[in-house]
């Protein structure tokens, strides 16, 4: 799955959470109900996201081959690829995350580059990967 499609993914759930009449909560990289907490953010530039990160990369062929994160955003998700880096995430092997990253629009991208990038804005629970 692309960048550009977990953005999508992630604006769908965000529209479906301002429909709801619960609050969305945190969830744990170990999985549990509950959808992605998406809010938008102060300066109103990009959105927020909650993103469960593995603790292992995958092979995955960009410009060349090599290994990328494994995220999700949805508890029991398949892990998808996620290519480049998250800005200011400093991924450790071994463990898995769930962070708040924001999520924001790259304004006129390179052809071969993503037209959205990631930017940490907090690690909120970390873990042995299992």
């Amino acid at each position: 799955m692309s960048l550009h499609r977990i953005a999508m993914y992630a604006a769908l759930v965000l529209a479906a959470a301002g429909c709801a009449s619960t609050s969305s909560k945190i969830v744990a990289a170990e999985g549990g109900a509950g959808q992605p907490q998406a809010t938008a953010p102060a300066n109103g530039e990009g959105q927020d996201i909650i993103v469960n990160v593995a603790g292992q990369r995958a092979p995955c062929t960009g410009v060349a081959p090599t290994l990328c994160l494994q995220v999700r955003t949805q508890p029991g998700a398949a892990w998808t690829l996620h290519y480049g880096d998250i800005e200011g995430f400093n991924w450790q092997s071994g463990t898995e995350y769930v962070i708040r990253v924001r999520e924001v629009t790259v304004a006129n991208p390179p052809a071969d580059a993503p037209s959205r990038r990631w930017v940490l804005e907090e690690v909120l629970e970390t873990g042995p990967a299992r």
